[in-house]
C-alpha cells in the first residue's frame, strides 16, 4: 500500500507516516524480492504466518532496520492475502499483535468473476520468465479491472496502467487455501485473539462482498468471540484494491479514526 504514483492520495504509507505512525511493509514469501521457493508446497498460509510472526517479534523487540526501539504496540494490517496471512496469524500466535486490520478479506469467497490467472512466466517473461509455473498472474489489465477494480468512473485508468505494470504474482499454494472448506469458509478462526479487529472492504468487492454493498462482513464478529472489540467499514466506489480506487483518501481516514478510537 505504497504506490509511488499520486502517493498523497493513495499511499498508506504516507498518510500513517503523516500522523505520526511507523510502518514496516513486507514482502511476503513468494513476493518481490523476497525468496521464491515452491509455490504449491511452501507458499501456503502457515508458513507465510510462522515467517511473518518471526519478522513481528524482531519488530517488537525494535531489532529492524530503521527501528527508533521497542514498540509497546503492533497493529497488523493486510490486504487480500495479506489479511488471509494475519488472520492466520492471531489465530495461531494471539499474543503476538495488539490489533489487526484486515481489508480485501472475509472468511467467506465471493465470485471473483472474469478475473483470470495464468503462469506469470508466460504473462511477462522478462519479470517473471525464472519462476516456475505455478507463480501465477492476472492476464492482462482488462482481466485485472473486472476482478479488482469497481465499476468505470471509481478509479483512475492511469491508476489501473500503473498497477498493471507492478503487479506481483500468487502462488498456486496459496489460491488452493481460497477455495474454502464444505462450509464455504476460508480462514480459521481467531478464537483466543484477545485485541482489536477492524475488517474494511470495498462496496463492490467482489472476492469478499456475498452480499449487497458487502453487509456480509457484519458477521465477520464470529471469528474474533474474544477479540476486545470488532469493528467493520464498507468503502464507497471501490472493488477488491480499495485503496487503488478515487476513494482511497476515505478508506485511510477511517482507518486512522479507527485507531486514534481504540487508543492506537
Amino acid at each position: 500500500m505504497d504506490p509511488d504514483f499520486e502517493p498523497d492520495t493513495y499511499s498508506w504509507v504516507r498518510w500513517a507516516s503523516a500522523h505520526g505512525y511507523a510502518t514496516l511493509n513486507m514482502d511476503r514469501l513468494g513476493y518481490g524480492e523476497s525468496d521464491h521457493p515452491d509455490p504449491a508446497t511452501v507458499i501456503q498460509p502457515p508458513f507465510d504466518a510462522a515467517f511473518m510472526a518471526q519478522i513481528i517479534r524482531l519488530g517488537r523487540a525494535g531489532r529492524v532496520a530503521g527501528a527508533p526501539g521497542p514498540f509497546k504496540k503492533i497493529v497488523y494490517v493486510g490486504h487480500s492475502f495479506g489479511s488471509r496471512v494475519g488472520n492466520e496469524v492471531i489465530s495461531t500466535f494471539p499474543d503476538l499483535v495488539d490489533a489487526a486490520i484486515l481489508t480485501g478479506y472475509g472468511h467467506k469467497i465471493g465470485n471473483p468473476g472474469d478475473v483470470a490467472f495464468q503462469p506469470a512466466k508466460e504473462v511477462d517473461p522478462v519479470r517473471f520468465g525464472d519462476l516456475p509455473s505455478g507463480y501465477v498472474t492476472s492476464v492482462d489489465a482488462e482481466s485485472r479491472a473486472a476482478g479488482f477494480y469497481g465499476p468505470q468512473g471509481t478509479f483512475d485508468p492511469a491508476m489501473l496502467a500503473y498497477d498493471e505494470a507492478h503487479k506481483d504474482t500468487a502462488s498456486v499454494g496459496e489460491l488452493a487455501f481460497l477455495t474454502g472448506t464444505k462450509d464455504g469458509i476460508v480462514g480459521r478462526p481467531a478464537p483466543d485473539f484477545k485485541g482489536d479487529v477492524f475488517a474494511v472492504s470495498g462496496d463492490s468487492d467482489l472476492f469478499v462482498c456475498t452480499e449487497p454493498k458487502c453487509t456480509n462482513l457484519a458477521s465477520e464478529e464470529q471469528f474474533y468471540p474474544a477479540a476486545r472489540s470488532f469493528e467493520f467499514a464498507v468503502i464507497p466506489d471501490a472493488g477488491h484494491c480499495l485503496h487503488l480506487h478515487f476513494t482511497a483518501p476515505i478508506l485511510y481516514n477511517t482507518t486512522l479514526d479507527w485507531l486514534n478510537r481504540h487508543g492506537y
